[in-house]
């Protein structure tokens, strides 16, 4: 089977993090995929299939990546993508969603799938506002309707999108994360963990709490996010004063980190809160975790949990639909959004049944939501274009 991937670049995103994983699991089972993408950057993926640049306005093709070498006349075609020679084309994102709209043949033997990887609307209100979100959300979901199919990330998101799309277009995938054996990059190095510990965590392979948290030691909790309001990470920080054993590591940067920073500092707890910034491949630090918190307040699929249930870690999340359809109480522990003494609860009861939550979230990736499961929940939507 002959796969185009398009994104809008190949950042270390959610969305692209998920294409590299698509990727990596059809090529490993002998498909040929490619990657098509708009913009070049910083902080770039690798993948393990060819790349390509693609222009969208004037549709001609730009350069390739080194892998591509001598590929350019088999992949060019209108607007740089011939869909004509690739049996699925898979769009993820806005651009590359209207760009199949747009550039999609009348007869097209491609079958064209999009995989939504958030609740369109929500996001949109969060990064910009309600009329752009209303304006180009509904631009968006009126490009899904020259697509094949439309996955989305839950079965709650498939319930979201039914009120906008033809049910028969729509179905759900969850995605995955690599075991930490399977990823190929090396633990953190010694300068690393005393970066983002040394002074208030401990070490890896302290000796396990006890039921009842106390002052034996300092509990790490950790997160990596965006920051910005939708994470709701400003909600750990408001709860942080009531619990003087706990401290936060935090990972990842945007434009809520100076008030989130300043918020710190005005609830007296800066001393115990750590700001690492953004890190490549931040599930590398979750060793180092007593907990991990996933305090969102919008959350399409939570790739991050995914990363903690793959190591062995507890986490504590928000009371979303998306997390309660995707683990359950003896799984995580869940507090009310907006709701203080009930985050204060669930990090007390998380560090109590730590190990046993984190037995229990690993055995359920190795369930649902392992490499495996992944490939064959995609492979038969591609096969079929069944939408259950």
């Amino acid at each position: 089977m002959k796969i185009a991937y398009i994104v809008p670049k190949l950042a270390q995103r959610g969305p692209v993090i998920v294409v590299r994983e698509l990727v990596a699991q059809m090529t490993a089972h002998g498909h040929e995929c490619t990657v098509f993408y708009f913009d070049e950057g910083p902080d770039e993926l690798g993948f393990p299939c060819a790349t390509r640049r693609i222009r969208w306005r004037s549709g001609a093709a730009a350069g390739e990546k080194p892998a591509d070498e001598g590929r350019g006349a088999a992949c060019g075609g209108p607007g740089g993508l011939d869909f004509n020679r690739f049996d699925i084309v898979h769009s993820h994102g806005l651009r590359p969603d209207a760009y199949v709209c747009l550039h999609k043949p009348a007869r097209s033997h491609a079958r064209c799938i999009s995989t939504l990887h958030n609740y369109v609307f929500d996001d949109l209100r969060y990064q910009y506002n309600r009329l752009t979100a209303l304006t180009a959300g509904r631009a968006w979901l009126a490009a899904l309707r020259r697509h094949d199919t439309v996955v989305t990330l839950s079965r709650h998101a498939r319930q979201y999108y039914s009120r906008f799309l033809p049910a028969e277009k729509l179905t759900y995938a969850y995605n995955t994360r690599r075991r930490p054996a399977d990823s190929g990059f090396p633990p953190l190095t010694e300068a690393e963990i005393v970066e983002a510990t040394d002074g208030f965590a401990p070490q890896p392979q302290a000796p396990q709490p006890t039921a009842h948290p106390g002052a034996a030691r300092p509990y790490l909790i950790g997160v990596h996010a965006e920051l910005t309001h939708r994470k709701g990470i400003d909600q750990l920080l408001r709860v942080l004063p009531q619990l003087p054993d706990y401290r936060l590591l935090i990972i990842g940067d945007g434009p809520s980190r100076a008030e989130l920073e300043q918020l710190a500092a005005d609830t007296g707890v800066a001393d115990r809160v750590r700001f690492l910034g953004r890190r490549p491949n931040a599930w590398r630090y979750l060793p180092l975790y007593d907990l991990y918190a996933l305090p969102s307040r919008s959350e399409g699929f939570p790739l991050a949990l995914l990363e903690a249930a793959a190591h062995g870690v507890a986490v504590i999340c928000s009371d979303l639909p998306v997390f309660q359809e995707l683990v359950k109480d003896k799984e995580a522990a869940f507090f009310e959004l907006e709701d203080p003494a009930s985050l204060q609860t669930a990090i007390l009861d998380a560090t109590a049944r730590r190990q046993e939550l984190a037995r229990n979230l690993h055995t359920r990736y190795l369930s649902a939501y392992s490499p495996e499961h992944f490939y064959d929940r995609y492979l038969n939507i591609y096969e079929t274009g069944k939408t259950e």
